[in-house]
């Protein structure tokens, strides 16, 4: 979060589940001391309407498709590349937000 606070100017709006991280002092800490950041939270359950989803399913059918692993080490490797990689793709992250319902002003 503080890297995406570097580098981006204006306002900044993270969408998050329910995820337990996302409570945390440290992430309570920056929200309170960036007036820049804002968080909108998606229901309990809502598969369709979280953009990560997308991305999962992104790099099931792109990133990791066909890909056996030798073994969890492997396996974790991999994803990670090719998490990172959808991570570098805006076509990719837009495509992920516009395929939900969410409506987000600059990127849907």
């Amino acid at each position: 979060m503080r890297d995406l606070l570097r580098e981006v100017r204006g306002e900044i709006i993270f969408i998050w589940d329910g995820w337990s991280a996302h409570k945390g002092p440290e992430v309570r800490a920056l929200l309170k001391d960036d007036p820049r950041a804002s968080v909108r939270l998606l229901p309990a359950y809502a598969p369709e309407l979280n953009p990560v989803e997308g991305v999962w399913c992104h790099n099931k059918q792109v990133g990791l498709r066909g890909f056996v692993a030798e073994d969890t080490d492997d396996l974790y490797l991999e994803t990670g590349a090719a998490l990172r990689q959808a991570a570098d793709s805006q076509q990719v992250l837009r495509g992920c937000v516009k395929e939900t319902p969410l409506r987000i002003v600059g990127v849907t």
